[in-house]
């Protein structure tokens, strides 16, 4: 489900056995808006570039014409996803909150909708630099969100454009990871000791990725690998927080399942192997 708001601005949360760090999802960083100049008739944009870009899977998700305001303000409007100025304004103000978190989880969805494959690359690298800005030590655990991939939830095993994600995040994913996420894209990181995050990649499962009619037992492998890094910290006497972009679950817009059953099943059969270790799942998605 995709709305152009921003969803889940600070959840700020506090594990005293753990970390304090924000989950942050579904920013739809739209770095070409101009909210203070385009009307309820341009959606947010020229329209000539929107008419470029046209994506029925974007305009169905528009909120009718009489909820739009004619005009933007400083931070965007409803119905626009976020601009420059609210994107910005967030991270910092998550900054001044708390300057140095032990980390930051970023669920999926970093880009905005319906922008061409150049300005969307664009927004997913801006958006890890507005991090790195104003959390220059602070690890960024983002996670692939169907409007990452381009176009919309299209992205295979081994896809050229996991190597796009990782020339952006490069930074915070381990190098002994590369080679799973060029593959899937998802990794998996020792936060400390007693914490491993593992990021997954939601979209192979999706009701509406392009495989959907014909799924195979585990795309591209990632159950296996997962459960691999799950039985790793059980042995290694770790919690596990996992992070994706959608939830196996129901859209709570259409009421429509959000994975294929086969997918949730397999997903839910291996948190309940290993729940003594699962202290936290943090998704996106739904907004």
């Amino acid at each position: 489900m995709d709305r152009c708001i921003l969803l889940l601005l600070l959840l700020y949360l506090i594990n005293p056995s753990f970390s304090v760090f924000f989950h942050i999802s579904d920013i739809h960083f739209d770095p070409i808006e101009n909210p203070t100049v385009y009307n309820s008739t341009t959606r947010c944009r020229n329209p000539l570039y929107y008419n470029e870009h046209y994506n029925p899977h974007d305009t169905e998700l528009y909120p009718p014409t009489e909820y739009y305001y004619e005009v933007g303000g400083k931070y965007g409007r409803y119905g626009c996803d976020a601009p420059c100025s609210l994107v910005a304004s967030t991270i910092l103000s998550m900054s001044e909150l708390v300057a140095d978190p032990d980390f930051i989880i970023m669920s999926g969805d970093s880009a905005s909708h319906a922008l061409s494959f150049t300005d969307q690359n664009y927004s997913i690298v801006e958006l890890s630099n507005y991090f790195q800005k104003f959390f220059p030590t602070t690890s960024v655990y983002f996670t692939i969100g169907n409007n990452d991939a381009w176009p919309d939830y299209t992205i295979q095993c081994d896809d050229p454009q996991y190597g796009l994600f990782l020339d952006a995040w490069a930074r915070w994913i381990p190098s002994n990871q590369n080679s799973t996420f060029l593959k899937m894209g998802a990794y998996s990181v020792n936060q400390t000791s007693s914490l491993h995050i593992i990021s997954i990649n939601t979209i192979l499962y999706s009701t509406h990725h392009p495989n959907a009619s014909y799924p195979v037992k585990d795309p591209c492998g990632q159950f296996q690998w997962l459960s691999d890094q799950l039985s790793s910290a059980l042995e290694g006497n770790q919690k596990v927080y996992i992070t994706g972009h959608i939830l196996p679950g129901l859209d709570s817009a259409f009421f429509q399942p959000l994975w294929l059953q086969q997918y949730g099943a397999t997903f839910i059969n291996l948190l309940i192997q290993y729940e003594p270790i699962i202290a936290g799942l943090f998704f996106g998605h739904l907004h």
